[in-house]
């Protein structure tokens, strides 16, 4: 691991980059921010199981449902530039569909209610994960434009379920950025402050969702990707634990026996109460292994949080963030009669470095330096950094700066390689003391962490 004189160095040089940027920031914010138009359609505002429920009893119809999500998502897109590639004919001709199905009565209400839970409901996913027929370039400027020949596994188990999509969103270039931007299809705007960021790399998931242009959708996460985003646009991401949910079908993917323990296929949604039904269903024959139905009683929980990891590379808590945090403490300690207690882990200090260490070791992931998809064997690095600073280069700087941070990881001794992997074990046997005896909720933000246990 780095010394703390290199670690000090590094943050000296981030400050100063951070000091240098802030005015052309504020300059850039003079501007007033627009506002998107107003939701009209009530439809808009239900979650995904209330508009199911609707739908199978009648109450109103999948082809109404996927014509108010059409049309909303056509109104905000020219603002918020979220949508990558759509599929609105073939939607609202399944919409009928199920329309149809419904009114002949071949199934009761409870028998659907069971088999497809989703019945008709529109759903958007991240276009780094397949949808037949539509984009899944995973934001990068090919030559040709790659089109998914089949459905992922979580979008083919959704559309089991009753679930339609109709849109595929924006993500930067091989989802290697926390801002979604691309040289393809542009940046995402925040749709509560066009000039700001909705975050990445599911910005434009969580940017037509926080809009109301969707309900429920389908991203990807392996270090914040739809967390961060939610949280920068008031919605709910959730990242599955490593092997409940199947990961096929999503690029950038890695043949590295490690990727799949941190990398998941994860799920956003304007609702909290739609994210246990829409898991069940991507967990496929795993979901009776979450016991996601399982009544959970609040009362007599610990609830450990986490103010500082006391990082040299991680900024500290934002006073709004910090006091958005004590809220959430004080409120499930006066509510729900937890009780809470505020945790100092020395060995969180250099977990950001032993994360992306780890990380960047993989081997194998799919990214523009491949020789061909797959292979081990690099391009010159250097030559496309050249290319780059010419304004010839066809990629962003995200994935140019792994290709650079990839060369760095790889020069790591394998003795300091082995230290990092034995403090990381040390970490996860840390929180398994505080979790040992059973762990029901655990919420947690890049500077922030809540950790509830009984």
């Amino acid at each position: 691991m780095l010394s703390e004189c290199a670690k000090r160095l590094l943050w000296i040089l981030v400050w100063i980059a951070a000091v240098i940027a802030h005015p052309f920031v504020r300059l850039a914010n003079l501007r007033r921010p627009k506002s998107l138009p107003r939701i009209r359609n009530p439809l808009l505002l239900e979650r995904a199981t209330t508009l199911a429920h609707k739908i199978r009893t009648q109450q109103v119809t999948s082809e109404e449902v996927m014509r108010a999500f059409i049309a909303r998502t056509k109104e905000v897109q020219p603002q918020l530039n979220c949508v990558v590639d759509e599929r609105y004919e073939e939607a609202l001709q399944e919409a009928q569909q199920v329309d149809k199905f419904i009114r002949s009565g071949a199934k009761s209400v409870e028998q659907m209610e069971m088999e497809t839970p989703f019945l008709g409901v529109p759903f958007s996913v991240k276009e780094s994960i397949g949808v037949q027929g539509l984009s899944n370039t995973s934001g990068q400027k090919l030559r040709t434009k790659k089109i998914a020949a089949q459905d992922a596994r979580t979008v083919s188990l959704v559309r089991a379920a009753g679930g339609i999509p109709f849109v595929v969103t924006n993500t930067p270039e091989l989802c290697m950025c926390y801002e979604t931007d691309n040289n393809n299809t542009g940046r995402t705007n925040n749709p509560y402050d066009l000039r700001r960021s909705p975050g990445g790399s599911s910005g434009g998931e969580a940017a037509l969702l926080a809009s109301a242009g969707s309900v429920v959708g389908l991203a990807s996460d392996v270090g914040g990707s739809a967390r961060l985003p939610a949280a920068f646009t008031g919605i709910f991401g959730h990242k599955p634990s490593p092997g409940f949910v199947s990961n096929e079908g999503h690029c950038p993917s890695s043949s590295d026996p490690n990727w799949d323990r941190f990398f998941s296929v994860a799920l956003m949604g304007r609702y909290a109460e739609d994210l246990a039904p829409t898991l069940r269903v991507m967990a496929g024959e795993n979901a009776a292994a979450l016991n996601l139905q399982q009544k959970v009683d609040l009362k007599g929980m610990r609830v450990c949080y986490v103010e500082d990891d006391g990082a040299v590379f991680t900024r500290s808590l934002d006073p709004e963030v910090r006091s958005a945090l004590r809220k959430a403490v004080n409120h499930l300690e006066k509510s729900c009669g937890v009780k809470a207690e505020k945790l100092c882990i020395e060995e969180l200090k250099d977990i950001f470095e032993i994360a992306s260490t780890i990380l960047l070791k993989m081997n194998a992931v799919e990214c523009m330096f491949q020789v061909e998809p797959g292979s081990k064997e690099w391009k010159s690095v250097t030559w496309e950094w050249v290319r780059y600073f010419a304004c010839m280069s066809d990629y962003t700087f995200p994935p140019l700066l792994y290709g650079m941070l990839k060369r760095i990881a790889d020069k790591v001794s394998e003795e300091d390689f082995r230290e990092m992997v034995s403090c990381n074990q040390r970490i996860k046997n840390i929180f398994k003391v505080i979790n040992s005896e059973q762990t029901n909720l655990q919420v947690h933000h890049e500077f922030s962490c809540l950790i509830i246990s009984e």
